[in-house]
């Protein structure tokens, strides 16, 4: 059951306290607002640049792989190493 005194109403004693309450709470939260979504759309734009870099030199190296150009990977023989067991000297 809400006590009568945390309503609004009750709380501020006039409706200009709670217009003033209400306005200073959108001028504090949207510059934060502003800023995290500025922030955000720049973590985007530079992982979307640096995967469309990564994806040029992939694709550049792999057509230099094709054409005989670059040297083919070289593949491992050794099996994965599982996460139950420690790394040895042997897998080294």
């Amino acid at each position: 059951m809400l006590k009568s005194s945390s309503l609004p109403a009750r709380r501020f004693s006039s409706p200009l306290n709670l217009l003033n309450a209400i306005t200073a709470g959108m001028a504090t939260n949207r510059p934060i607002a502003v800023a995290m979504y500025n922030f955000y759309q720049r973590l985007s734009r530079s992982t979307l640049a640096n995967t469309d870099a990564l994806s040029h030199v992939l694709l550049s190296y792999l057509a230099g792989v094709d054409s005989g150009k670059a040297p083919a990977p070289k593949l491992s023989t050794k099996p994965a190493r599982s996460k139950d067991r420690p790394a040895t000297d042997e897998d080294e």
